[in-house]
């Protein structure tokens, strides 16, 4: 893991991807065990839920800046501004 300032606010899921290059695109995907194309279809704009253990995979692969928790907030959010 990196070396993470304590003053770092933790990153949203798809802030955090976005900001990722092309080639840290797809180390991210490989080290989640997940492809770039279920990223982009379905995680970025929450058309699937990931599951647990994947979201475990996910934050982990982000060197500190997503969270377990992080991740469940984001994908299960309530939505209530309909």
């Amino acid at each position: 893991m990196s070396n993470i300032p304590s003053w770092f606010a933790i990153m949203i899921f798809p802030d955090y991807y976005r900001s990722l290059s092309k080639i840290d695109r797809a180390k991210y995907a490989k080290n989640a065990q997940v492809s770039q194309r279920y990223i982009e279809a379905h995680l970025l704009h929450r058309r699937k839920n990931p599951k647990p253990t994947t979201m475990q995979k996910l934050a982990d692969a982000s060197d500190g800046l997503l969270t377990y928790s992080n991740l469940t907030a984001w994908f299960y959010r309530a939505d209530s501004q309909q």
